[in-house]
């Protein structure tokens, strides 16, 4: 092996070797908790239970792994309305190395966009492209808001991809509502890939999925 190659295989063990599994309650309380303490390449498993909080992956390469979506919930219910990402936030850039799996994502208000998961652009460019894995995203809901006067009205009572290119996968959004477009997603100037979801009972203005401002929406195996 060259000089080079043993370099890269050092560095590579030294990464494995610093990743670190934690685990939700026995090493922190709350699921955001363990977010904020982890480092990029770790994982966090997620005990079955529900769990009342509003969860940001504040940009990290980690894995969220709940123990089945029949099994753990994230409700928001307790938690109150938010402009955007009633349960869910991915809004700093996040990549396919940040994954959500195995949760049902429930009780989300949002004022504006995402009642369950609001994946956003980080600014500058820069999309924030998760993969959100084996969920159940069901009622959440937008509510919009009045500004000067004028109704302002968002949607993706489910899920919104807004400058995004998140990957939903195996998932079942359902009885979600928006007070304007894309009951169950909507995708803003988007292109995330929807493979393998079951999207139904959702309610809006428009339709359960929505595009609008361009982007290119993959849909597949619906």
């Amino acid at each position: 092996m060259s000089s080079g190659a043993k370099l890269l295989a050092i560095v590579a063990g030294i990464t494995a070797a610093d990743a670190a599994t934690i685990r939700v309650p026995r090493d922190y309380g709350k699921i955001q908790q363990a977010i904020d303490a982890a480092r990029d390449g770790d994982d966090i498993t997620v005990a079955a239970g529900t769990y009342h909080e509003r969860l940001d992956f504040d940009g990290k390469a980690i894995r969220v792994m709940g123990a089945g979506s029949a099994n753990t919930t994230v409700d928001a219910t307790r938690v109150g309305s938010v402009v955007a990402g009633g349960v869910v936030h991915f809004r700093s850039g996040e990549t396919s190395r940040s994954v959500l799996s195995g949760f049902t994502i429930t009780g989300g208000r949002a004022v504006e966009h995402g009642g369950g998961i609001c994946c956003s652009n980080a600014g500058g460019g820069i999309e924030s492209s998760p993969i959100i894995r084996d969920c159940v995203i069901r009622d959440n809901r937008t509510t919009g808001t009045t500004r000067g006067g004028q109704k302002i009205q968002f949607g993706g009572g489910g899920i919104a991809c807004w400058k995004s290119s998140p990957s939903i996968v195996d998932c079942l959004i359902e009885s979600n509502r928006s007070s304007s477009a894309g009951g169950g997603v909507l995708c803003w100037d988007a292109s995330p890939t929807i493979r393998g979801a079951t999207i139904a009972k959702d309610t809006g203005n428009a339709f359960s999925i929505y595009g609008l401002v361009g982007g290119s929406p993959q849909i597949i195996d619906l």
